[in-house]
């Protein structure tokens, strides 16, 4: 009986030194690399509101932050900072799969006036950002430099214009006040971004990402990194809160990038004049669609669709309006006839014919002949074009037909699904 009660004791501290061996890391040493260079001038934390010549840095945990292990053999162990597909949060991942969570990390920032502790421009800033874990401290190395973004300016690809009390919804302030809160599309393909540094101008162009279902900004110059809309990047504030726009020119949205900001024009238009409103239904669209509004063949207005939505034109006067739905790879779709009246509306949603309540926009129009037919798959399969990227030079927009960037057998199939292969263009009479 004693061997056997010293035989399951024995297996019991066995399994007690394997557990901890599997679970607790042996930390000889620890360093904590931040991924980014911090910048004054209100990017990355704020002036002292009582000493307005000391500026203190927010300091907090970012994506590409690199917590380093070594253990007693010196071997070293990065840990990642990424953010959980799954919860959102944020944490830091080892390629072995093990995860150190940020509630397992903890700051302490010491940014006093004078001394050794306060920060400056370069990379002689330690101490002053402390991280621990599991009771191992390491003091970051913090890279400090003057903002080099001198100004920006934005160039939005048309007009914001907005109908009084209509294009939007009630909203109340912090105060309880009403207020009518005008809807923005802040972002839409075409719209330039400028960063202007010393001595030099770099240019960012909108681009709609299907793969991300949402907006990035391109550069126009290789070798420069695309700048993402949120925190860090580029963002949007329109203040409508505490200034309401009211009708006239004098409303304003903000763009806000590296500490600078430029502002744009909203337009809010007296409330009166027709106006036509419709949908378009192509599933997912790959390519941005324009949508343009003729009177004869003067061009009076103009929309740009990144998705299946509606489409809205207003303040119009009396008269009879073309419109044309076109884009990369589609064929082009026109509606003739539409005559409205005075202040009336003319809803396209409500019309007894289907073809005009959804209109469907096909796409696969790879050769630009205003059909998707064997045609298109010849020209993206010997036009020289098979197996480019973007950058390519035989690379070319217009036969990449799911905008993905490669020109393969995916545009294919993209134009030979029910609805595109067969389509061309076409003209519906209201």
């Amino acid at each position: 009986m004693k061997k056997v009660l010293a035989l399951a004791l024995s297996i019991l501290l066995l399994c007690s030194v394997l557990s901890l061996q599997v679970f607790a890391r042996e930390i000889k040493d620890f360093q904590f690399l931040p991924c980014k260079t911090l910048y004054y001038q209100g990017v990355d934390g704020h002036y002292d509101e009582e000493n307005p010549d000391r500026f203190v840095f927010d300091i907090h945990f970012m994506p590409g932050d690199v917590v380093r292990l070594t253990d007693f053999d010196n071997l070293n162990t990065d840990y990642t900072c990424v953010r959980n597909p799954q919860t959102g949060e944020l944490e830091f991942l080892a390629e072995s799969g093990d995860v150190i969570l940020v509630d397992e990390l903890h700051i302490y920032t010491e940014q006093e006036d004078g001394g050794d502790w306060r920060y400056t421009d370069g990379e002689e800033n330690l101490h002053s950002f402390t991280v621990v874990l599991e009771g191992n401290e390491a003091d970051a190395q913090i890279r400090v430099a003057r903002n080099p973004v001198n100004y920006i300016s934005y160039n939005p690809n048309g007009e914001q214009h907005r109908m009084f009390e209509r294009d939007g919804e009630w909203r109340t302030d912090e105060q309880g006040t009403p207020y009518f809160h005008y809807a923005l599309q802040f972002v839409r393909e075409g719209d330039c971004l400028c960063v202007g540094t010393d001595g030099y101008e770099y240019y960012y162009d909108a681009v709609w990402s299907a793969e991300q279902q949402q907006f990035y900004f391109q550069p126009t110059e290789e070798g420069a990194e695309p700048l993402y809309i949120g925190p860090g990047g580029i963002e949007y504030e329109d203040n409508q809160a505490q200034q309401p726009f009211a009708v006239g020119a004098d409303n304003y949205y903000t763009v806000r990038y590296m500490g600078q900001s430029y502002d744009i024009q909203v337009v809010i238009e007296a409330a009166g004049g027709a106006s036509i409103l419709g949908a378009v239904n192509a599933g997912e669209i790959y390519h941005a669609l324009t949508v343009a509004l003729y009177e004869g063949e003067t061009q009076v207005q103009q929309q740009e669709l990144s998705s299946s939505e509606t489409f809205r034109f207003d303040n119009l006067h009396p008269g009879t309006y073309t419109i044309q739905i076109s884009g990369i790879c589609v064929p082009t779709v026109t509606l003739t006839g539409l005559m409205i009246t005075e202040n009336s509306q003319l809803n396209l949603l409500e019309s007894d014919n289907e073809q005009l309540r959804m209109l469907h926009i096909a796409e696969g129009d790879a050769n630009g002949d205003g059909w998707i037919d064997i045609g298109d798959i010849t020209s993206i399969l010997t036009d020289g074009v098979f197996g480019s990227t973007t950058g390519d030079n035989s690379y070319r927009a217009a036969k990449d037909v799911n905008a993905d960037g490669v020109i393969d057998i995916d545009d294919i199939a993209v134009l030979l699904q029910v609805g595109n292969y067969g389509a061309g263009a076409k003209s519906l009479a209201y």
